[in-house]
């Protein structure tokens, strides 16, 4: 068969990805279509056109293996092993303690476990509650409980390969995980940690659980990347509810050795909204209160908690923005007895000042400002009277 020059009067001698048929074959190759190629490649024909163009190996796409890394596709065949870590596709699962708690009550637990969250007593216990899973008598054989700084990935990858004794699972904790998972002298020996724990978390064995407790990780590095794909995520220290807020209370007041009446909880919790840290400020300050006593009450609750934390901060800014001076002392008294700090709240009404005063209202509040700022840091008077005064002079009410 005879083939049509592609050339034309004046053209070059030289092929290019334009001018040949995607279907000439070269030198006996497969077919390929040449518009696909990259030009680096028909820059090397150029300067070697009896060699052929490139190899269809040099242009076929690469695909993203399902271990993260890459692999080259020859003849319709992936690389042997990437069907192993399917498991790293799914999605990050989150779950609550209570589910968690669940899971571990029927005994029925998944592999990979990661407990996250800053609230460290909620970790710790929820580290016991998977040890409850193996029976008392059996613990010594089945459950091993690492450090992280104090271990290596490796010891615990073979703690985790162990078989368990006598009982159907085998429990792995691993607390300050993070320590592991980030150390702080990066070496061969634990590059070679992560990645044997990296390859543990491609086809984690079904006879353990690995539970990982952690504080603040870095989702950057790739080993956290995957270890998040892969388990199961326990979120403590997240209060979602009342009823999460009164649990919470009632754990940490008993934790301290104390009761607490479930009335007396739930006003607490209430009065604390969501706010994780302004609730345990609350508690511990409560415990303080009642150290000589073996129960809490309401009335206890009341002596030591402000009010409702749902209370909107910016409702001083709006209420003299409005020049509403009433309004404003009642907000700024709400403020205030919710335990915000003094210069936080000269820092809002600065902003007041800057952003939503008229410009015949600047000299004066400025000035007031300034002066309360002095006073507030030279303890020159009560810092409630100072703020009042403050608010009540941004409101324009002359004293």
């Amino acid at each position: 068969m005879r083939t049509r020059s592609l050339r034309g009067p004046g053209a070059s001698s030289t092929p290019t990805p334009s001018s040949v048929s995607s279907r000439t074959p070269w030198n006996g190759s497969p077919g390929i279509s040449p518009e696909r190629l990259s030009a680096r490649s028909w820059k090397r024909f150029e300067r070697s056109p009896s060699a052929g163009p490139p190899s269809p190996r040099l242009w076929q796409p690469r695909r993203r293996s399902l271990t993260g890394g890459r692999q080259r596709i020859e003849g319709g065949k992936a690389d042997a092993g990437a069907n192993r870590v399917a498991l790293a596709l799914c999605p990050m699962r989150t779950i609550t303690p209570r589910t968690a708690l669940e899971q571990i009550a029927s005994g029925d637990l998944d592999p990979v476990y990661l407990v996250l969250g800053d609230d460290a007593l909620e970790q710790a216990e929820m580290a016991e509650a998977f040890e409850q899973v193996v029976d008392d008598g059996l613990r010594a054989f089945n459950v091993d409980r690492f450090y992280g700084g104090d271990a290596s990935l490796r010891q615990v990858i073979e703690a985790a390969r162990t078989l368990p004794m006598m009982a159907p699972r085998r429990i792995v904790i691993v607390m300050r995980a993070e320590r592991c998972l980030a150390p702080k002298r990066e070496s061969r020996s634990t590059a070679a940690d992560l990645e044997a724990f990296e390859a543990y978390l491609a086809d984690p064995l079904p006879h353990a659980s690995l539970i990982l407790v952690a504080g603040d990780l870095d989702k950057r590095r790739r080993a956290t990347a995957r270890l998040l794909n892969v388990a199961t995520v326990v979120t403590c220290g997240v209060i979602e509810s009342l009823a999460d807020g009164e649990r919470w209370v009632r754990r940490r007041v008993s934790a301290e050795g104390l009761s607490i009446e479930p009335a007396a909880a739930r006003l607490l919790a209430a009065q604390a909204g969501p706010d994780l840290t302004r609730l345990r400020g609350d508690v511990e300050r409560l415990v303080l209160f009642a150290a000589d006593q073996s129960s809490i009450g309401v009335a206890d609750v009341r002596e030591i908690a402000g009010p409702a934390a749902a209370h909107d901060d910016w409702a001083v800014a709006r209420a003299i923005e409005r020049g509403q001076a009433g309004q404003a002392l009642k907000e700024l008294a709400l403020v205030l007895e919710s335990g915000a700090a003094p210069p936080m709240v000269l820092g809002q009404l600065a902003w007041v000042v800057r952003t939503k005063l008229r410009p015949d209202r600047l000299p004066a509040a400025v000035e007031a400002l300034f002066r309360t700022d002095l006073a507030l840091k030279s303890s020159a008077g009560d810092h409630r009277v100072l703020l009042e005064r403050l608010v009540l002079e941004l409101c324009g009410v002359s004293i």
